[in-house]
């Protein structure tokens, strides 16, 4: 076997006994710095960047993960929308019974948005994905935890390793085989 047949092969093998090709998901890695636009169906938001002080729709903030750095708030203070670096998003509620839905923008990933992961269900909340960088919330008559804890979500993006290795490895059998026609 010729070194770069052999080296074609040695790609694809690895991709498919990678567990990422198995699973080509997984928590995504978000910029600090990354800007985020929210829409509110209903009522607007606030936002880190003005300070919380002029109501928008919509809103544009900037991702930060400095102590109490929550990126938007709605008009009435009842929704807390944080997100963090790690792909996380926490939605904290001070009111029991909201319905609204929100439309955030992360123009800035590093990938396109494959889905949304929760830590457990939550009846009437409910994550979708709109497109390649758009996150949308929905909320339903969501009922939040007494203690105050915050509904966790995580983003999700697909790993570029596994796909990279496949196409690499595709890419250098067909020009082998080219080579040799």
């Amino acid at each position: 076997m010729h070194t770069p047949s052999l080296i074609a092969g040695l790609l694809l093998a690895a991709a498919s006994l990678s567990p990422s090709f198995i699973n080509t998901a997984s928590a995504s890695t978000i910029a600090v710095g990354t800007v985020i636009t929210g829409h509110a169906s209903a009522g607007s938001l606030l936002s880190l960047d003005d300070g919380y002080s002029a109501a928008a729709n919509p809103a544009t903030a900037t991702l930060s993960d400095g102590f109490g750095d929550i990126e938007f708030l709605t008009d009435d203070f009842n929704l807390f929308f944080d997100f963090q670096s790690d792909g996380s998003l926490s939605i904290y509620g001070l009111a029991d019974g909201l319905s609204n839905r929100f439309d955030f923008d992360l123009a800035g990933l590093p990938g396109n948005l494959a889905r949304v992961d929760v830590d457990h269900a939550v009846a009437g909340l409910r994550f979708d994905v709109l497109g390649t960088h758009t996150l949308r919330v929905t909320l339903d008559r969501v009922v939040f935890a007494a203690d105050g804890s915050p509904y966790v979500a995580h983003l999700v993006l697909p790993e570029p390793d596994a796909a990279a290795l496949v196409v690499l490895g595709l890419v250098l059998v067909a020009g082998l085989r080219l080579r040799r026609a």
